[in-house]
């Protein structure tokens, strides 16, 4: 009974995030979604699907410590799902190929507006960087500068191939989409390689 229910809440969320995509692309906004631009705010909840694995919930959870240790951010983390607002999420996993057919792209991830997802089946470090880059756009941030970029920052388009935590172009970006003054420390040094430096599992 309890998983039947879980299967209908997954079902449920992907259907929610079908339909936020289609009023993205609808609205002329999801045109290209590397340029959609959600609101800045001061504090979020994300709400954590029961589909996210172990490895996709360490993954999730390093990502909010860094963006809460990098800036002022205020998260707060849920289990279940919500019809989501501004500054609300519900976090999912999708697989790749549902995710390719519904943007028409090979993205990894997607942020629209009440709805995160990131592609399973990759790596802990490939997983984690995907959260970061994807909360921030949550949190507000855009794509700062084509591929490539001399930086490490998170928020860049080929983050794949660069930082693999919260530099200091995103942390600038943070605070000036709010208008605010960066207080805090930032670093642009690489991230480590080896997973279990980088809140990974064991290998």
């Amino acid at each position: 009974m309890a998983q039947a229910r879980e299967r209908l809440v997954i079902l449920g969320l992907r259907l929610l995030f079908l339909l936020v995509l289609a009023l993205a692309l609808i609205s002329g906004c999801g045109d290209n979604l590397s340029t959609t631009h959600l609101p800045a705010v001061d504090n979020y909840d994300f709400y954590l699907s029961s589909d996210l694995d172990s490895n996709a919930r360490t993954a999730y959870f390093e990502a909010v410590r860094q963006w809460t240790m990098y800036t002022d951010v205020q998260i707060t983390t849920h289990e279940g799902y919500e019809l989501c607002g501004i500054g609300c999420f519900d976090v999912f996993l999708l697989p790749r190929w549902e995710i390719d057919d519904l943007t028409d792209s090979t993205y990894i991830g997607v942020t629209v507006p009440g709805a995160i997802t990131v592609a399973t089946d990759m790596d802990y470090d490939e997983t984690q960087d995907t959260f970061i880059h994807e909360m921030g756009h949550a949190l507000g941030l855009m794509h700062p500068c084509t591929s490539p970029c001399s930086d490490y920052a998170v928020m860049n388009p080929s983050y794949r191939g660069g930082a693999d935590h919260v530099a200091c172009a995103d942390v600038d970006q943070f605070y000036s989409e709010r208008g605010l003054e960066v207080n805090r420390f930032c670093n642009d040094s690489p991230g480590a390689l080896d997973e279990t430096l980088d809140g990974g599992p064991v290998e």
